[in-house]
């Protein structure tokens, strides 16, 4: 397991759940970077209206990502490459669409469901979890036994070839995605939305999650009796981290908590008057389909969606160009369909 990297794993997952906590215990609300992407990009206007936060956290998380890109680790996107193979823009495309679909059908992805999820004990996120982490693995499983780079795997390429890196380009989204929150600046929100997506991207940025190779090498576990040198567990160090650092913050919220006394919690966040925790428990198709179709996403394109907007911000071709449009649009289908099929589900009862 020459690739592991325990220490900016645990580091870097601890961030990332310290992100969830900020925005828990300031705001009231769950770090879900599925739900605030497409939030922001399909309900512009409505997002200001109500939610202005969202934006303040994508300006924030942006920003971050321009300077640790520029001053921390140019090559950052580029750890843990061990091949000359990548996605190619087809896998690009149709990951984006997969994960946006996924993720709207089951209502969350690895940090709504993952590190926020898992840290209150959702059952819901618990099932979630384990149907993308499976369909997840066995993506990846089937693709590796392919082989890399030819004809007969359009999937796979050369990774100079598809994933260049135009810093200018990130630039311009980040400095988009400021001018759009400035308005919003006076918003209680904003401090506690500042301070997690900042955290957020840092975190993933110094845990390696942001590159394709660390993710490809976690989920491809066949590589543990191929040649166990090539196989990377990182991202278990990064989930477990960010879990306990997440559930720290809810033991803080009276109905969550399992350390302190109700009447000895929190009874609102610091900077609004409740906490946005969700409270539904159904375990349906929605939230398990969803999720095994996030999971073939992730495993074709090895992105979720808080690595991707990293990978935005920075300028990354791939992710930019065809990941990121191709998210918007399955999540609008995805969320097209379900008010369809509960429109009809109303008329015939």
């Amino acid at each position: 397991m020459s690739l592991f990297t325990p220490v900016t794993g645990l580091i870097g997952g601890s961030l990332v759940g310290a992100a969830a906590s900020t925005l828990l215990l300031l705001n009231g609300d769950i770090m879900g970077y599925s739900g605030i992407i497409s939030s922001v990009f399909l309900h512009p206007v409505k997002t200001f209206e109500q939610h202005p936060w969202k934006i303040t956290f994508l300006a924030s998380f942006s920003l971050a990502t321009t300077v640790y890109m520029h001053y921390v680790d140019p090559n950052c996107l580029m750890a843990g490459i061990t091949s000359a193979h990548g996605p190619s823009k087809l896998a690009f495309a149709l990951s984006g669409f997969l994960v946006g679909f996924g993720t709207k059908l089951g209502n969350g992805c690895t940090s709504g469901h993952g590190i926020c999820g898992l840290a209150r004990f959702s059952k819901r996120s618990f099932v979630n979890v384990m149907s993308f982490m499976t369909t997840g693995i066995l993506t990846t499983c089937i693709l590796s036994s392919m082989e890399a780079g030819d004809n007969n795997n359009p999937l796979r390429t050369t990774t100079t070839d598809t994933n260049p890196i135009h810093a200018q380009y990130g630039m311009l989204f980040s400095a988009a995605t400021i001018l759009a929150a400035l308005p919003n600046l006076k918003d209680t929100k904003t401090l506690g939305a500042s301070l997690s997506g900042a955290l957020g991207a840092f975190g993933l940025a110094i845990s390696g999650m942001i590159s394709f190779s660390k993710i490809q090498n976690f989920l491809n576990i066949s590589a543990l009796w191929n040649d166990a040198s090539q196989y990377d567990p990182t991202l278990l160090c990064v989930m477990g981290s960010g879990v306990i650092a997440s559930w720290i913050s809810y033991q803080f919220l009276p109905n969550h908590s399992i350390t302190k006394r109700p009447d000895t919690c929190m009874t609102k966040p610091v900077k609004c008057d409740e906490f946005q925790v969700p409270t539904n428990t159904t375990i349906d198709w929605k939230l398990i389909g969803g999720g095994a179709i996030f999971g073939v996403g992730w495993g074709i394109g090895c992105f979720c969606p808080g690595p991707a907007l990293f990978n935005v911000a920075a300028g990354s071709e791939g992710a930019m160009l065809y990941w990121f449009p191709c998210f918007l649009g399955g999540a609008h289908l995805a969320q097209s369909l379900v008010e369809y099929i509960s429109k009809n589900k109303s008329k015939t009862t």
